[in-house]
């Protein structure tokens, strides 16, 4: 009789270290595994990387699993809860800062509003350009600076003049006028920076930075043109006719250049 007990107990210390050597293998296993046909063993719902069993141990684990209530380490409700968990910590606003290492890609923004009647008489400028009273008559109110002759456009050498062709030549003049408008404007911010440091008059300031910009939209206005000019050496003629009778605004021929064309083609069509 004691010679069973003893069997019984022993065969219970031994149940009781297969136990805590299987419980032992499960507490190592990672939470999330990656599926495989050969290499996992799933028993009522538990998912588990490969670990060998002998069959001693896969009885003591399947009887485990059968009695116990909350679902063990590594079972479908803690991978979806592990996965929500993971989400949400994507869904994180990120600091500008961050963003900025990232290299992210921001939408297209636009600055603050600039004050209407600076707004309209620069507007009036880009769409129709400078008059030519208004650009000389500034130009001979902010002669360059003694001291700082460099603003001056560079003329083009003699010797260099004669050698190039009637093409190269224009071209040249072209750059160089815009060079001269620049030249004026950088005189108009220099007059304005010196009335800051001698404490001028804010209106004689003011005057000598209205100036600048004007000359600036004037010279953005005779950019486009010049694109324009490009652009439509390229275009058959009924096309360009339209065309000239745009204006540049966001686009360097209107924003409503289709309808322009559906129309022209329609007078062209009754005619």
């Amino acid at each position: 009789m004691n010679k069973k007990k003893r069997t019984n107990e022993c065969d219970k210390e031994h149940l009781l270290k297969k136990i805590r050597k299987l419980e032992e293998k499960i507490r190592k296993l990672p939470v999330l595994v990656e599926e495989s046909d050969n290499n996992e063993i799933c028993k009522e719902g538990l998912l588990l990387s490969p670990v060998i069993m002998d069959s001693d141990e896969q009885e003591i684990y399947a009887t485990r699993v059968d009695h116990e209530d909350t679902p063990p380490l590594g079972s479908p409700t803690e991978q979806i809860e592990s996965s929500h968990n993971d989400n949400s910590d994507n869904d994180q606003i990120l600091d500008e800062s961050v963003l900025e290492i990232l290299g992210a890609v921001h939408s297209e923004q636009k600055g603050v509003t600039l004050h209407q009647e600076i707004a309209t008489s620069w507007t009036e400028i880009l769409t129709n350009g400078l008059k030519k009273e208004e650009r000389e008559e500034i130009s001979k109110s902010n002669l360059p600076f003694q001291n700082c002759l460099e603003l001056c456009a560079p003329k083009l050498n003699p010797e260099v003049k004669s050698a190039l062709p009637e093409s190269a030549r224009k071209r040249d003049q072209v750059i160089e006028s815009r060079q001269k408008q620049i030249s004026t404007v950088l005189s108009c911010l220099g007059s304005a920076l010196q009335g800051c440091v001698r404490g001028s008059d804010v209106k004689d300031i003011l005057k000598k930075v209205n100036q600048a910009s004007r000359l600036l939209c004037g010279t953005l206005y005779l950019d486009s043109a010049s694109r324009r000019s490009l652009v439509l050496f390229y275009i058959n003629k009924d096309m360009k006719e339209s065309l000239q009778h745009t204006r540049p605004q966001e686009y360097l021929f209107g924003n409503d250049l289709s309808e322009k064309i559906k129309t022209a083609k329609s007078v062209q069509k009754s005619v």
